[in-house]
């Protein structure tokens, strides 16, 4: 991976952890997340392992 590209991942892993402290208020909140990240933000970049962030 390209050191801007570990930039970007870096910093969505850094969003979606700080996501996972807020309250949700919606079963689906944190799959509407992941698969808004996934699908505007990493489909050009790598396949994410969402998983793997906890």
């Amino acid at each position: 991976m390209e050191k801007k590209e570990q930039e970007v991942m870096d910093a969505l892993v850094l969003a979606w952890n700080t996501f996972l402290e807020i309250e949700h208020t919606h079963p689906s909140h944190e799959k509407d997340f992941s698969d808004g990240i996934h699908i505007n933000s990493c489909k050009s970049i790598r396949s994410i392992n969402f998983s793997d962030f906890h």
